[in-house]
């Protein structure tokens, strides 16, 4: 794995700040709210916002590595977050929306680019272990912003808070600079060299949109897995959008202890990322080790609804560990399934199909929860009416998956 080293750390890095920037909207949500005189709720449209621009964002990532090279393609989605959290931080609601469909763009397109990086220098032997150990900055970005975030706010106020978090992304795109002819040489060269694209609106759309998604949805081993993942992405979403307004709104937690509870649900998930991608290359088939975290899933959300002011802390806290280690932890086995089986030399667009549909389960899903909460006025009947759903979606693909078998 020596070869695959540096490339693995530094898109580790990038995607740990990228996280904490997506997250730290949800995490200072109840202090903005507040101050923009809207409901804190109203974090779920604005994460469905983010993944609505993540969406059109994964798909244009192919073309986006061809034309720009995996790594300035990364270097721009975090100059991207970066610019949502200033935007974000204005005193117009207009801009507010704005900053999430700027965050989304800048979003999608760093997983495909970060595998078209990791699968051209990782073996078939060690690809769910590489892909996992890089998706543990998932949960280490949540971690920092749980852990960070709040006791920034604090200190500097809830705007300033957002805006240090960008400086933080902004470093990182200047510090990727001496990489970019090591990574995106081989891309540039080829761009130079092949014959100009038709440029015309059909032949666009057919190229960014309906061929990535073909890809994945007419391959009788990747559609099962892509249907799985919308429901996956969804509650990890609102696991993420939604536990620190349910802790503090319900339980009565304060905000630092809400934001070290979501810290600890995905520091379960980051622990649980290598531990996943060493069994699927060892132990258990992915698809296999996918179904199970997602049946974990449901259970762990049913138990979340359980929640109420007479549990204590540690089982409130053990429970948001199992959470996280399904819902939070099922990323890198994914995307490695994915890169393994995409054809040659297509595994950006495959990615960026495949996370297509991942980002619409993260677009769909916390708006849904956000409506359900006006309507029943509980976030416990929220995680109860998801994790049915989860546990029904989990079932219809395992008994697909066997029909196929």
């Amino acid at each position: 794995m020596s070869g695959v080293a540096k490339p693995l750390v530094l898109m580790l890095v990038v995607q740990v700040l990228l996280t904490m920037g997506q997250l730290t909207i949800p995490v200072l949500a109840p202090a903005a709210a507040h101050d923009l005189g809207v409901s804190p709720n109203l974090v779920g449209l604005y994460t469905g916002l983010v993944y609505l621009g993540a969406m059109v964002g994964a798909l244009l990532s192919g073309q986006g590595i061809a034309v720009l090279g995996p790594l300035r393609l990364s270097q721009i989605c975090l100059i991207l977050i970066a610019l949502s959290l200033c935007l974000f931080v204005a005193p117009l609601l207009g801009l507010v929306a704005a900053s999430a469909i700027v965050m989304g763009l800048g979003y999608g397109p760093a997983t495909p680019a970060s595998s078209e990086i990791l699968t051209k220098r990782t073996s078939d032997r060690h690809r769910n272990l590489v892909f996992s150990l890089k998706q543990t900055g998932v949960p280490a970005g949540g971690m920092l912003a749980g852990a960070l975030v709040p006791s920034l706010v604090l200190v500097l106020g809830w705007r300033m808070a957002a805006i240090t978090v960008g400086v933080a992304l902004l470093v990182m795109a200047v510090l990727l600079l001496p990489y970019r002819q090591e990574f995106d040489s081989d891309y540039l060269r080829a761009r130079a060299s092949a014959a100009p694209p038709r440029a015309d609106i059909l032949s666009l759309l057919r190229r960014n949109i309906s061929e990535p998604l073909a890809l994945v949805l007419k391959d009788e081993a990747l559609r099962p897995l892509v249907i799985l993942s919308f429901t996956m992405a969804s509650m990890q979403l609102c696991l993420a959008a939604f536990l620190v307004v349910y802790l503090t709104g319900e339980l009565d937690y304060s905000l630092t202890m809400a934001g070290m509870a979501l810290a600890v649900a995905q520091g379960a998930g980051m622990v649980a990322r290598p531990v996943w991608g060493w069994l699927a290359d060892r132990a258990i088939s992915p698809a296999r080790l996918l179904l199970l975290l997602a049946f974990v899933n449901a259970l762990s959300a049913a138990l979340t609804a359980g929640f109420d002011k007479s549990w204590p802390v540690g089982a409130v806290l053990a429970v948001l560990a199992m959470f996280g280690v399904a819902a939070i932890a099922w990323t890198g086995v994914y995307l490695a399934e994915v890169a393994r089986l995409a054809p040659e030399g297509e595994v950006g667009r495959a990615t960026g199909g495949a996370f297509f549909v991942t980002f619409a389960g993260a677009f769909v899903g916390p708006p849904v929860f956000g409506l359900l909460h006006d309507a029943t006025g509980s976030y416990r009947a929220c995680f109860l009416i998801f994790a049915v759903l989860a546990g029904l979606v989990a079932f219809y693909v395992t008994v697909r998956s066997r029909r196929t078998a």
